[in-house]
This record gives structure tokens, sequence and C-alpha cells, in this order.
């Protein structure tokens, strides 16, 4: 058996290097799980492949009782491609630190960046990064203490360029209880390079920002405000290295849906695609994934119906060289208490491939795809002591022709 999946492995990769989109199927090769001792848990946070696609880095939000309190705790481990263990290391984010898992990026030379907030008493949650090198060494560690006057703030998405240089988005809460966000753009050091600040125009920006980064070292943000009568205002913007503007376009949907962004990707030709939520009357939450041409026109939209009220947010979006466009969703459940995630692939053209589901009682899902067509799917389970861990599972994919 072991063999035979060798030998898929080996046409899948040819078949993919040719070009050919694998549009067939897939296959569960493994499932790992990373229990921990005691009464600890852990949430799932983000997975991303190593330069030379022979490991992975999965980030988790480890949280510790501490009497009435819960302390979190941000930990990266890398992985092998079987899913061994290879390192782990832990950072301390504070007591209140539990909505956040911490947002990962790896470079050219396999280290590891990693960034969201640290809280501090009576200082809120202040800006943090910290960079690893490939055998989970400590680079720098920054906290970045009352850089907004004590206003929250948190980085949200990172992303790498191919010279190293590391690219940020992330929000600060203001005085009149709205946010600005921003674009940061740092050295391999750490030190910030230059900043864009997106201010609301009389509306709410929003938490979520999606950030993509191309060959070229070209930045792409798509965030969205909350504005009048309850509608929500798309935007993407494409940065050059110099942050200097390329493309800003605005995107207003109609009222019945308000459609908000999560995730950002770009293609090898420069398309832009986004993936987020759109609020549906009897529906709940659906998620949705547009594609635009790389001038910003749209191109197609996908939607995924619910008739369950769950409410859906799209949490990841990943394009593989075959322009194949792959999706996440989870929800935090309906009527039940159950948690609702699943993957999907599409082609170019925006047509369903398949969509795997792994509701249940589990928290939601993020992926990374190799350029063979393999994919690593990462989530959280609980267990029957109510406590939750971290698994991952290996795919790989076949074509029926």
């Amino acid at each position: 058996m072991r063999i035979i999946f060798k030998i898929i492995n080996v046409v899948c990769a040819l078949l993919t290097f040719a070009g050919v989109s694998l549009a067939g199927g897939k296959q569960e090769m493994w499932s790992r799980s990373y229990p921990l001792e005691g009464a600890n848990s852990e949430i799932g946070g983000d997975i991303k492949v190593d330069s030379i696609k022979n490991s992975l880095y999965i980030t988790g939000l480890k949280c510790v009782k501490e009497g009435v309190n819960i302390r979190g705790l941000v930990a990266v481990r890398k992985i092998d491609l079987e899913g061994k263990e290879l390192w782990k290391q832990v950072c301390d984010i504070g007591v209140y630190g539990l909505d956040q898992t911490g947002c990962i990026a790896v470079d050219n030379k396999n280290n590891v960046y990693i960034a969201g907030f640290r809280y501090i008493e009576g200082k809120g949650k202040n800006l943090w990064s910290r960079k690893y090198d490939l055998k989970g060494n400590i680079i720098w560690d920054n906290t970045y203490e009352n850089l907004y006057d004590s206003k929250d703030a948190e980085f949200k998405e990172l992303a790498c360029d191919a010279k190293g240089n590391i690219y940020a988005v992330g929000y600060k809460n203001t005085e009149e209880l709205k946010r600005d966000q921003w674009l940061r753009k740092y050295d391999p050091d750490g030190q910030e390079l230059w900043k864009v600040i997106f201010s609301g125009s009389g509306s709410k920006l929003e938490k979520e920002q999606g950030l993509a980064v191309d060959p070229e070292g070209n930045a792409f943000v798509a965030i969205y405000e909350n504005g009048e009568n309850s509608e929500y205002l798309l935007k993407i913007n494409k940065y050059d290295v110099n942050g200097s503007i390329l493309i800003s376009k605005q995107y207003r949907d109609s009222r019945e849906k308000n459609r908000s962004v999560n995730k950002i990707a770009v293609d090898n030709a420069g398309n832009i695609y986004i993936t987020g939520t759109e609020s549906v009357f009897y529906q709940g939450n659906n998620v949705f994934v547009r594609k635009f041409d790389a001038k910003g026109l749209e191109l197609w939209t996908k939607s995924y119906p619910n008739f369950g009220y769950q409410q859906y947010t799209g949490s990841n979006i990943i394009i593989d060289n075959g322009m194949n466009v792959y999706v996440s969703a989870t929800s935090g459940g309906g009527k039940d208490e159950k948690k609702y995630s699943w993957i999907s692939k599409l082609d170019k053209d925006g047509n369903e491939l398949w969509t795997t589901d792994y509701s249940g009682y589990s928290y939601g899902v993020k992926f990374a795809v190799r350029e063979d067509g393999a994919f690593y799917v990462l989530g959280t389970e609980t267990d029957k002591n109510n406590n939750s861990n971290l698994w991952v599972r290996k795919y790989i994919q076949y074509s029926e022709k």
C-alpha cells in the first residue's frame, strides 16, 4: 500500500508540473494529533510550508489556567512532512491574550516570523513580533509598548518578499471608538522601512484585513468599512516596494448581501482573489470568493449558501500554480454547540471541484498547499475531557483524466 501511495504522489507531481489540473479527487495520507498534558487546551492558528517545501510551521494558542484567569501562550511548531514535531517554541502574550493565535510567515531562508499582540497590564494590547531561525532559536523579539497611547493595537497578517522583508497589516483603536488600519514594511532585522495608514471616512474600519505579496514585492491589501445604513464598502489597494499606491479600488454591494473581506491572494498572472462573509436574510452568514483581474476588474463571484443559520467566515485562501483556488471557512455554530468547518477547491473559472467537511465539535481549519498538489490541513479537536488539541492531516490529489 505504501508503494501505491508513492506512485500516486509521483503521478500527481508530474501532472502538476505539466500544468494539468488535479480536479479528480483527494486521498488522506495521514492524521496526527498534538495533545497537551493536564487540563490545558490549544487552538489552531495557521500553517505554512517552508521555502524548500520539506517542512511545515504551525501556530496555536495554548490556554493555561491560573486560578480564575486563563493565560494565553502563542505556540509555534515545526513539523516534517510526515507530521513529526521537530521543535516547539512558546511565547507568553498575557492573561487577556485569548483572542489571538498568532499570524505567521516564512522567508526564503526558512526564518519564521510570528506576530500579534502582547497584553501588558495598564497598557492594553501592544504590537508584538518575533523572529526564529530554522532551528527554532529566537533571533529577535519586539514589543512596541505605548505606541498608541494605551489604545489596543494588533498585527493581523504577515507576508515576506523574496528579499526577506516583512509586510504586516494591523489596526489600532482610536479615541472616537473607531479604528485606523495600516500596512507596514520591515527589513529582515525588524526595523520599520515605511508605513501606510488607512483611516475610516466617517465610517468604522473593521479589524479584519487581508494581505498578500507578489514575487516582485508588491503588496495587496483588502479592507472593509461598516458604513452608513449598515452597508459594507470593500477596498483593495496595491502598493509597490516603496509604499506608493499602484491600484486602489472600491466595491459597494447591495444591503441584501453586505460583504466583508477576510483574506486576499494573488496568482502568478497578477489576478486578485478575496474571500469573506456575506450576510443573507434567512441564511445567516455565507462565505463568498471573488476573482479580479490584475487591474481590479471583477471576473466572477462564487457564494456558498447555508440554511442552518451558521455564522460562517472565510478563513483562508490559496492559489496553486494551475490557478485553482482553495478556500476554507469556519463557523461558531448555529442552533447547536457544534463547530462547522470546510475546505473547497475551485477551478480558475470559479467552478466547484470538491468540498471537504470538517464539522463537529471542532474549531476552524487552515491549510497549506505544496507545488506537487499535496495539501496539509490544520484543525482543532475537542477530547472527552473538553480539552482542545491541534491536529494536522495530509492529503494528496489525483486526476480522473
